[in-house]
């Protein structure tokens, strides 16, 4: 309950901020509620550094919820490949001008220092999940569909 005036407090000292942090934190609850399987590995992270973010004190930090590991878009694409077990084939084009940078990772350790915040989720290990948990939940689609007929 601390945590919850904490952050009705910082509401009027900071309405943008704490009304993010507070959605996010909402929504990363709903979603283990409704998503338990899907969010066991998936959103751990994100809810703890919610929950973290909302007693830490410091509603003016700004901090990179993250590993801290560079994922590099190939390396992402063919990890999904490995794990989705697909046949297709990553077609590689030059970056366009004004496109992503080269380099894309955060940094956590304003994380760290003032949330105490240290990510546990490894990204393969996420995907394994997800990709597990949206598998199941197309055949219950699929099959709720079919004994909708």
């Amino acid at each position: 309950m601390k945590t919850v005036w904490r952050v009705f407090a910082y509401l009027k000292r900071y309405p943008w901020i704490a009304a993010g942090t507070l959605t996010c934190a909402i929504l990363s609850t709903l979603m283990v509620i409704v998503f338990p399987a899907a969010t066991k590995w998936i959103i751990d992270d994100v809810v703890r550094a919610n929950l973290l973010a909302c007693e830490a004190g410091a509603p003016d930090a700004i901090v990179n919820v993250c590993s801290g590991v560079e994922t590099r878009m190939r390396d992402l694409a063919e990890l999904l490949i490995r794990i989705t077990g697909s046949a297709v084939g990553i077609q590689r084009q030059p970056e366009p001008l004004g496109g992503l940078p080269a380099r894309r990772y955060g940094d956590p350790r304003r994380a760290e220092e003032v949330l105490g915040f240290r990510a546990r989720t490894d990204l393969a290990e996420g995907l394994r999940t997800l990709i597990a948990w949206r598998r199941e939940a197309l055949g219950t689609i699929e099959q709720r569909a079919e004994a909708a007929k």
